[in-house]
């Protein structure tokens, strides 16, 4: 899938993989898992009964939006300092 075809359907989707979210946010692995860790993004595992190991993370992609609409708000408006 093209970055053209995934900036398209970005509107459409509502919850992302991690991969995915990846490749669509500009955000590394690490700093997405770190997100869900301390509440920031919301995700859920979907797991099946016969699988107690593994399962598929999911992550709202609206949540992770917001996320970065209020860093960037953030970011260009620091404290102390005018635009």
């Amino acid at each position: 899938m093209s970055s053209t075809t995934l900036s398209q359907n970005v509107a459409t989707v509502e919850w992302l993989r991690v991969p995915q979210a990846v490749k669509l946010f500009s955000l590394s692995r690490s700093t997405i898992y770190t997100l869900i860790a301390n509440g920031s993004v919301s995700s859920r595992v979907v797991k099946t009964k016969r699988s107690n190991i593994s399962g598929c993370r999911l992550i709202l992609a609206e949540s992770l939006r917001e996320f970065i609409e209020a860093s960037g708000q953030e970011a260009t408006a620091p404290e102390g300092k005018s635009a």
